[in-house]
């Protein structure tokens, strides 16, 4: 029987593979479609304005997850007899 932590990486990793994939694929359809449907006169602007939202967002999420680590590790352990 594999170790519990052999049994994470080979459930998770895949995860994360495609939600990286998915995340990317995303991010590159969002811009393409941008730079087709805006008029030439309002691409610059659009493109800056999706950029920052893109990384507000990242920040936010990181944010989340840095107080959501915090709030974990003040939670006592149940530990199993």
């Amino acid at each position: 029987m594999p170790s519990k932590h052999m049994l994470c990486l080979f459930l998770l990793d895949p995860t994360c593979d495609v939600q990286g994939i998915l995340g990317g694929v995303t991010y590159v359809n969002a811009f393409y479609l941008l730079s087709q449907r805006v008029e030439p006169s309002r691409k610059e602007f659009s493109m800056g304005v999706v950029s920052i939202a893109d990384t507000f967002g990242i920040a936010t999420a990181g944010a989340m997850a840095v107080a959501l680590n915090a709030a974990f590790k003040n939670v006592p352990a149940r530990i199993k007899h």
